[in-house]
């Protein structure tokens, strides 16, 4: 390639050839400056020369960078000198060059930093590859051949950034729950599963996330603010514990910790007396994002990208389970827990027809109506028809 290189000038409208005649010869030691992000400053260290297929590309430079003594390279077609006035981010070339002592130096401290890291990353590596073998070793004692999904539990670490718009969260830690024979995303399944270990098992069958809160009871206006009934209470932090709110793991322990915290007193506002209540916010931890840009089927105490332990099923990729599985497997093993694959993989309860399940975390009933559908409540409904049943009954029977 031997045509040229074009930047596109934004100010003037149009095209302008890059010159890197100039730039091809710049003496061992030239600091160049890179204005933007951190003004960090490189020196250069050695000329690599023009590639025959590149050069249109200028001369190539080997650089340091001076304050980390890190090594990367520098096309002379990316630099410019000072009065091209170039704005925004660009690297250019300044005056300063630095001694050959000096320049000596920093380039030998970056080649013992280098050669350092690449002895770390080649241990790294050669671990990596003894837990892969270690773990493939696992996965013939402990999944089946015709296993179609594995439930992971995920320790995901937030990297969002709202202010630029990016939202995201790395996984730090990966552990195999359980194996499945389907690819069903059941919630069910992926709650039992949950319950092997104690960094998920809030995320467990009829576990959820239960956060108690004082509520006004009425809609008021005093010193030109509306406070609308229902709406969390500013002035009981003490009982509930305000933007420090307990969040707990059952509907039972928040309801114990309200009858521990006692009954809200009321305040007056322009001399009207305005009681307040408990009230209990219960966010579901059962995720169902199947759509585009959505993170399938997973049970998490927060949103996609908030930091926390996530469960949810993983597939095959192009029919094999990927390394990265089996060294996680080789990392941590939880197949000898105590709770066994085969409770896991067992399905909902069913007795002449009535079927055990659960909805958001809580246990339900389904009792058939007509061969055809079904009659599906909770405890509390459960609760009320045993305690009326001689009504029912009379009822139904008429």
């Amino acid at each position: 390639m031997t045509g040229k290189t074009y930047n596109i000038n934004f100010g003037k409208g149009k095209l302008e050839a890059i010159e890197v005649d100039s730039k091809n010869n710049l003496p061992i030691g030239t600091v160049l400056h890179l204005y933007g992000y951190d003004e960090p400053e490189f020196v250069i260290v050695k000329n690599l020369g023009v590639h025959e297929k590149f050069k249109n590309y200028g001369a190539r430079y080997q650089t340091v960078r001076i304050d980390t003594y890190t090594q990367r390279t520098h096309d002379a077609m990316s630099l410019s000198w000072p009065e091209d006035g170039r704005k925004g981010i660009h690297t250019e070339i300044t005056s300063r060059v630095l001694s050959k002592e000096e320049t000596t130096d920093i380039w030998e401290k970056s080649e013992e930093l280098r050669k350092t890291a690449e002895l770390k990353q080649a241990d790294a590596e050669r671990k990596y590859a003894e837990l892969v073998e270690k773990g493939k070793v696992l996965f013939e004692k402990y999944i089946p051949e015709d296993t179609k999904a594995l439930i992971v539990a995920e320790r995901h670490i937030d990297e969002s950034d709202p202010m630029n718009d990016y939202y995201h969260a790395s996984t730090a830690e990966t552990i195999i729950l359980a194996w499945s024979k389907h690819t069903k995303d059941l919630f069910s399944e992926m709650r039992k599963a949950a319950l092997k270990i104690p960094e998920t098992e809030h995320l467990g069958t009829g576990k959820g996330h239960f956060e108690p809160y004082v509520s006004i009871d009425e809609t008021i206006q005093s010193n030109g603010s509306y406070y609308h009934k229902g709406s969390p209470s500013h002035w009981h932090s003490e009982l509930d514990g305000g933007y420090n709110r307990s969040v707990f793991p059952t509907l039972e322990e928040a309801r114990a910790f309200i009858d521990k915290q006692g009954d809200p007193e009321p305040i007056s506002f322009d001399g009207q007396a305005v009681s307040f209540s408990w009230a209990i916010n219960e966010e579901s931890i059962e995720h169902r994002e199947k759509y585009s840009m959505g993170n399938g089927y997973y049970l998490k105490d927060g949103h996609s990208t908030s930091n926390g332990w996530c469960v949810r099923k993983l597939q095959k990729w192009q029919g094999n389970w990927s390394d990265g599985l089996k060294a996680s497997l080789a990392k941590r093993c939880v197949f000898d827990d105590q709770i066994s694959q085969s409770k896991i993989n067992e399905e909902p309860q069913k007795q002449e027809g009535v079927a055990i399940g659960s909805y958001k975390g809580k246990p339900t009933i389904s009792l058939p109506m007509d061969g055809k559908r079904s009659f599906t409540f909770g405890k509390a409904k459960a609760k009320a028809i045993i305690d009326n049943i001689d009504a029912i009954r009379d009822f139904a029977l008429k």
